[in-house]
């Protein structure tokens, strides 16, 4: 080959890489990768026609608000048949289904039937909770059970009024999650590898929130959300240090966000609010301060994103945006309902709780609205979902697909 030639190849294919890695992102566990709902996906669609974004498939799947883990050329997430509830594979290129294995008994209830969890995937793994409290761990690639424990039997755990919906954390080689434990144990961690019991901490009944891990000082904290408020865990289930909200609330699904370098913020639904703690170093340790607390904002049963130390969630039918430091709003969008949305490629992509898709600019300052388009009827709790420039949405009934990849 020429000089000229290799020239020309090496081009070529530094043109090509940059796009084929930037949306070859996977979307492993609960809100993605960091647990925060955003994605470091980039080459996205800057909007669509009348006609919506491509669709690419759309599947029947039972009654469930479990949310969708993608890795590669798999989705994971959890349904239900009217009898039991399953963890379900399916191929994330054409929706087929690969296996589905049975996790536990059936939650109904008159706001929807099954399971809420989202199922983790880490190294080759799938960690589930099912609605009645089983906490399950199968092989990703078959579906065949490794281990499974009963959360109500082995730790004396009521079943909430809502059902067990917390989505497990991976951090080392624990799992992590509420498991509604008497006598201090609102949060438990096992062995990822058997099951066993490692360690439990945190007082206060369960709030149907999904713990998250935020470093600061050198500490690395697993941050959950119970009905006393927010309680910070060491690694090996020590608390760190709690701040009260709202202890007479024990509604609160939205998870707690990390704004960097130091605040927290917390929201919950029925006229609780919002309000941001502020980190402190104490030494080696960690204390907080709170910053503010309002009514602005009020995120019922999925959380808000960060966008440039703002935060844009559903404060109940209002889309919003407020400054994470001084809680004061910066915009606001009226007409969704409730809903739910995640980040990407400097755009924010919403789901209304009627299933209407709305693409906006991830601007703190101002809205801006690049697209819409109707993806779903009927209720859409479950947040969306983005892997590999593929865009994943479900109600309880189907799930649908569509291509955001620019130039695709």
């Amino acid at each position: 080959m020429s000089r000229a030639s290799t020239v020309a190849v090496v081009v070529i294919v530094l043109l090509i890489l940059p796009t084929s890695l930037a949306l070859a992102a996977d979307w492993p566990q609960f809100r993605g990768p960091d647990r925060d709902g955003r994605s470091a996906e980039t080459g996205l669609i800057d909007g669509w026609g009348e006609g919506g974004p491509t669709e690419l498939w759309r599947v029947p799947l039972g009654a469930g608000y479990s949310g969708m883990s993608i890795v590669g050329d798999r989705l994971f997430t959890m349904d239900s048949d009217g009898e039991s509830e399953y963890l379900v594979a399916l191929d994330a290129g054409s929706g087929a289904e690969i296996w589905r294995t049975r996790i536990g008994g059936l939650f109904t209830n008159d706001f929807g039937d099954g399971p809420r969890a989202t199922p983790t995937f880490h190294e080759g793994a799938l960690y589930s909770v099912g609605s009645l409290g089983d906490l399950t761990v199968v092989s990703a690639a078959d579906g065949s059970v490794v281990w499974s424990r009963d959360l109500q039997e082995d730790f004396d755990s009521e079943l909430p009024n809502w059902a067990f919906t917390s989505s497990p954390l991976i951090l080392g080689d624990a799992v992590i999650l509420e498991i509604g434990g008497s006598s201090n144990r609102t949060i438990g961690a096992f062995d990822r590898a058997n099951g066993e019991l490692l360690w439990t901490g945190g007082e206060g009944e369960i709030a149907y929130s999904s713990p998250v891990v935020v470093p600061f000082n050198g500490v690395t904290q697993i941050v959950g959300l119970t009905k006393n408020g927010l309680t910070a865990l060491s690694t090996e289930g020590e608390t760190l240090w709690t701040s009260e909200f709202v202890p007479d609330l024990g509604i609160k699904p939205a998870s707690p966000v990390f704004v960097a370098p130091d605040l927290i913020f917390v929201s919950a639904s029925y006229e609780a609010g919002a309000k941001v703690v502020r980190m402190v170093a104490d030494g080696d340790s960690v204390g907080v301060e709170e910053v503010w607390a309002h009514g602005l904002m009020r995120n019922h049963f999925n959380g808000s994103v960060e966008v440039d130390g703002h935060l844009c969630g559903f404060d109940k039918a209002f889309l919003k945006c407020i400054d994470a430091a001084t809680g004061e709003q910066t915009w606001i969008k009226r007409g969704l309902g409730k809903g739910s949305l995640i980040r990407a490629d400097g755009k924010l992509i919403v789901l209304s709780e009627r299933g209407k898709l709305v693409l906006l600019a991830a601007d703190a300052e101002r809205l801006v609205e690049l697209a819409s388009h109707q993806a779903l009827t009927g209720r859409c709790w479950t947040q969306p979902a983005l892997a590999n420039g593929t865009l994943f949405l479900r109600n309880t009934a189907e799930i649908v697909a569509y291509d955001l990849a620019a130039g695709s």
